[in-house]
C-alpha cells in the first residue's frame, strides 16, 4: 500500500501545479513552484534520462501518508492541507482496505496522526466516500458511491465547523457528477429522470430533487460528458457514436457547436467557472490526436498541439454509413479505407462489432489498422450499440 501512498503524494504535487497553472499557457513558458530536485540520471540503452523526483519514490520519506488506495488528494483553497479518504485499522492493527474508509484532512507540517477527521458514512454499509473541492473552495464535494451506476453528492460547508453535509444528490436512482459552484446555486450533469442525461441548477437552501431546475434539458443524443467553463457549460454528446459539441449559456440558451475537424471523438475541457480556458483532445481513425484550446470568450477552438506519426493519415478516409437490422433498427457503422479506394466488393474487409454491457465503439486511433489500411484493406466498424440512445 506504501507504493499508492506515494502516488497520491506524487499526485498532489502535481495538483498543486495545476492549480497555478489555471490560467493560459503563454509563449514565455510556464512558471512551476520551488520544489526539491536531485541529481537523478538514468541510461536507457544509450540514453541519458534525468529524473530530477525520483525522491518522491523513496518509500523512507519523513512525512507519509498511510492506510490509502485508490483515493484523491484534494487541496484546500489556501494550500495548508489536503482531505483524503483513509481506511480503518482491523482487529490485527493493520491498515483493512476491505472496511469502508473516511474522509480526512491533512495540514502540511504535522503528522499523520495528527490528520482530523471530517466524514463518515453511518446509514449505509458499503457506500464509499471521495472528496472533491468546489469550485468556490466554500465545500468540500464528497462524490458517495454505492455502485458504478448510482451514486450520491453531499456538500460539507468548510466555513462552519461541525456542520452537517448537504445531501444534493440522494435518491440512489442514478449517477451525478459535479460541475460547478456560482454564489448558491450548485450546476450537475445526471442521468436521474433522464437516462440520456441532463444539467440541472439546484439551489443549496432548498437541493430536494422537486426544486431542481433544468438548464440543459435531455436530449435526442446521450450525454458523454460535460463541463462548466466560465460562464459557459460544455457538453459532450454522441451523436450516432461520434463527439458532438454544444455550448450552452448560464441559462441555458445554446450558444451553437464546437467545430470539429472531422468523425471522431473527444475528451478533456477540464475546467471550472472560474476558468478562461480549456484544453481538448480530437482523435479519430486518421487522426493520432489533435489538442485544441478553447476559451469561451473567443467562441471557437484552436490548434495547440497536433500528434505526429510517420504514416501518411492524409490518405486515409473516415465515413459514416447506416443499415437495417432485422428488427428495423437504424444502426451506424464506420468504414475507414484509402482515398480513391473504389468499394466495389473486392477488397479485403475487417469487420468488427461489440455490442455488450451498452459499449458505444467510437472512433479511435488504432496504430496496429494503419497497415491493413495502408495495404488497400477496409477498416468496417459496426456500432451495435449505436452511440449509447
Amino acid at each position: 500500500m506504501r507504493r499508492q501512498v506515494l502516488l497520491i503524494l506524487a499526485a498532489a504535487v502535481v495538483a498543486g501545479c495545476a492549480a497555478r497553472l489555471a490560467g493560459p499557457i503563454e509563449a514565455t513558458g510556464l512558471s512551476y513552484p520551488e520544489t526539491r530536485r536531485v541529481d537523478q540520471v538514468d541510461d536507457y540503452f544509450g540514453t541519458l534520462v534525468a529524473d530530477p523526483y525520483r525522491w518522491l519514490e523513496d518509500e523512507d520519506l519523513p512525512i507519509r501518508i498511510d492506510g490509502t488506495k485508490s483515493t484523491n488528494a484534494v487541496w484546500r483553497k489556501d494550500g495548508t492541507g489536503f482531505y483524503y479518504a483513509r481506511y480503518p485499522r482491523n482487529g490485527a492493527g493493520d491498515w483493512d482496505d476491505q472496511a469502508q474508509p473516511s474522509i480526512f484532512l491533512h495540514l502540511l507540517g504535522t503528522t499523520q496522526a495528527e490528520d482530523r477527521h471530517v466524514f463518515s458514512i453511518t446509514d449505509h454499509p458499503t457506500r464509499t466516500p471521495s472528496p472533491v473541492m468546489s469550485s468556490d473552495g466554500r465545500h468540500l464535494v464528497l462524490m458517495v458511491w454505492q455502485d458504478s451506476r448510482n451514486n450520491g453528492i453531499y456538500l460539507l460547508p468548510l466555513d462552519e465547523p461541525g456542520a452537517e453535509p448537504i445531501r444534493l444528490v440522494d435518491s440512489w436512482d442514478g449517477r451525478a457528477s459535479y460541475l460547478g459552484t456560482m454564489g448558491d446555486t450548485v450546476y450537475v450533469r445526471t442521468n436521474i429522470g433522464a437516462p440520456r442525461g441532463r444539467i440541472v441548477a439546484i439551489d443549496l437552501a432548498r437541493p430536494a430533487p422537486a426544486h431542481w431546475r433544468d438548464v440543459v434539458a435531455e436530449s435526442t443524443w446521450p450525454i458523454e460528458d460535460a463541463s462548466l467553463i466560465g460562464d459557459e457549460f460544455i457538453v459532450h454528446y454522441l451523436d450516432d457514436a461520434k463527439s458532438r459539441v454544444e455550448r450552452f449559456a448560464l441559462d441555458g440558451r445554446p450558444r451553437g457547436s464546437l467545430a470539429l475537424p472531422g468523425i471522431g471523438r473527444v475528451s478533456g475541457f477540464t475546467g471550472s467557472p472560474e476558468s478562461t480556458e480549456t484544453f481538448f483532445l480530437f482523435q479519430g481513425f486518421d487522426n493520432p490526436g489533435t489538442v485544441f484550446s478553447y476559451r469561451p470568450a473567443e467562441g471557437e477552438p484552436r490548434r495547440f498541439h497536433q500528434k505526429s506519426t510517420a504514416l501518411d493519415t492524409a490518405k486515409l478516409e473516415t465515413r459514416q454509413v447506416f443499415y437495417t437490422s432485422k428488427d428495423g433498427t437504424r444502426v451506424p457503422m464506420f468504414i475507414v479505407h484509402r482515398k480513391g479506394l473504389q468499394l466495389d466488393g473486392t477488397n479485403p474487409t475487417l469487420l468488427y462489432g461489440y455490442g455488450g454491457f451498452n459499449v458505444s465503439m467510437l472512433p479511435g486511433w488504432d496504430l496496429r489498422l494503419l497497415g491493413w489500411l495502408d495495404l488497400g484493406g477496409v477498416l468496417a466498424i459496426a456500432n451495435l450499440r449505436g452511440g449509447g440512445e
